[in-house]
């Protein structure tokens, strides 16, 4: 008999979680539904932003920034317009490289194209993100104690830029998708 009534007991318990889960959902779609008619009639849309005015500031950050990487120049690192974290991670990549006594010699860099290839508009205020592609050439040599080579790498890389109070940082760095590479040992 104990039995039979906790069975139906949890049935009961298992009944009304349902019913407050299918509530909860029907709430949700209606408050959904209303926000967006309310927008809808107040005429606003999703924030949407033309690049075209800044986004040859942020190529010239893409092209410094690896630039300084294959040129093995701190110096050359576009500190005013990257997260401190990033600054600190390309930093210490070419301190590293220093510290095991590799050296690059570049003998050709250039920045083939760039194009805005994402932008997040999710909020309705403003775009908070925007996806940057650069394609480089690059052309340089590689030294290292016992290893001399000459390579030429094609390659392109995303860059994803945040909106900071109107100022834009680039924020994360994606690995470079080597199109075309050649490396010969060279001799000396």
């Amino acid at each position: 008999m104990d039995l039979q009534r906790y069975l139906y007991l949890g049935a009961g318990v298992l009944v009304v979680i349902f019913v407050l889960y299918k509530y909860y959902h029907w709430r949700k779609e209606k408050n959904e539904a209303t926000t967006s008619a309310m927008i809808e009639n107040m005429g606003l849309r999703r924030a949407s932003l033309n690049t075209v005015y800044f986004e040859q500031q942020l190529f010239a950050v893409i092209r410094q920034l690896v630039y300084s990487n294959y040129a093995q120049d701190p110096q050359a690192i576009p500190s005013q317009n990257i997260l401190p974290a990033i600054y600190q991670q390309t930093y210490e990549t070419l301190k590293r490289e220093y510290d095991l006594g590799v050296r690059k010699k570049l003998n050709n860099f250039k920045m083939v194209k760039a194009k805005v290839v994402k932008q997040d508009n999710s909020s309705i205020y403003s775009v908070t993100k925007i996806e940057i592609e650069g394609e480089f050439i690059v052309d340089y040599h590689y030294y290292h104690s016992t290893l001399s080579t000459h390579s030429q790498k094609r390659f392109r890389q995303r860059f994803v830029f945040i909106n900071d109070n109107n100022a834009w940082l680039l924020g994360k760095i994606a690995k470079e998708e080597v199109d075309y590479e050649e490396r010969k040992e060279v001799y000396s």
